[in-house]
């Protein structure tokens, strides 16, 4: 709360004496305007960035006909770096798979897919 309201959100007051304000600083409620597709790679666990923040995206996205895609780690946590190395593998191949479908970019190649 402190965070929010007097610290780097600096928003001055509660949601309660500022709503309009925490709306419009909102990213939630800026969804509508999103054109690119998403793709929301998040570790189930996280105990920094809730998944319930990725799936709330999700939904919202899906609700607007965008292209969205969430995969959720089970027990995994904030940073890829500390993951499982299947899960690390599986991350970067749905990034790079994503890219080569959305931009253009090329598909990985079998050795590389499934290096140690």
């Amino acid at each position: 709360v402190g965070w929010a309201e007097r610290d780097q959100g600096r928003m001055g007051a509660s949601p309660w004496e500022a709503r309009a304000r925490y709306v419009a600083n909102s990213p939630f409620f800026a969804l509508d305007r999103v054109r690119a597709p998403v793709l929301l790679l998040h570790g189930a666990a996280d105990d920094i960035v809730a998944v319930a923040r990725a799936e709330e995206t999700f939904v919202a996205l899906r609700r607007l006909g965008r292209p969205v895609m969430l995969v959720a780690y089970a027990g995994e946590g904030h940073h890829p770096g500390a993951w499982r190395a299947a899960n690390v593998r599986d991350y970067w191949a749905r990034i790079f798979t994503w890219y080569a479908r959305w931009l253009g970019a090329p598909e990985l190649s079998p050795r590389v897919q499934n290096a140690p």
